[in-house]
């Protein structure tokens, strides 16, 4: 059907008596790919900015081993990039990490909504047919314009 879209502009749908019934257009396509893209994008900004969070607190690839990791997790790690979101959840729970990042909120509240964040993702990722929800789209807009705003007030005092 996709590529008859595509390839036409359009595709005429019929029902059962070969009567037609409606149509599918490009931008019906379009349409249903923003929404289906949409939870991918959000988490990707997420990822980018708590990824900024870390580096800027200039951690070795040691500490981020050692801090943000499970035991027995051999997985190698070098970078932030590494790291998935529970392990960053993982190190910015800890008191020692959260007055490094030093970015000017409570720590407990920002973890809880990772930790909201992280489950949706691994909903999302794993392509639950229950997710997203417009709840969980709200959970991941609300942190994306949290983290943005982060950022931005960060961006000021530098």
């Amino acid at each position: 059907m996709i590529p008859a879209v595509l390839k036409h502009g359009c595709i005429l749908v019929r029902d059962e008596k070969e009567l037609i019934t409606g149509i599918i257009t490009k931008t019906d396509l379009g349409k249903v790919l923003a929404v289906f893209s949409r939870p991918f994008v959000l988490l990707e900004r997420i990822e980018f900015r708590i990824r900024s969070l870390v580096e800027r607190a200039g951690f070795t690839s040691e500490e981020l081993r050692i801090l943000a990791r499970d035991d027995g997790d051999d997985r190698p790690v070098t970078t932030v990039d590494d790291l998935t979101i529970g392990e960053y959840k993982r190190l910015l729970d800890r008191d020692d990490v959260w007055a490094r990042i030093d970015i000017g909120i409570e720590r407990k509240p920002f973890i809880a909504q990772l930790g909201k964040v992280r489950s949706v993702r691994n909903r999302v990722m794993h392509f639950n047919p229950d997710s997203p929800t417009d709840d969980d789209i709200d959970v991941l807009t609300r942190f994306v314009d949290l983290l943005e705003e982060l950022a931005w007030v960060a961006s000021k005092r530098s």
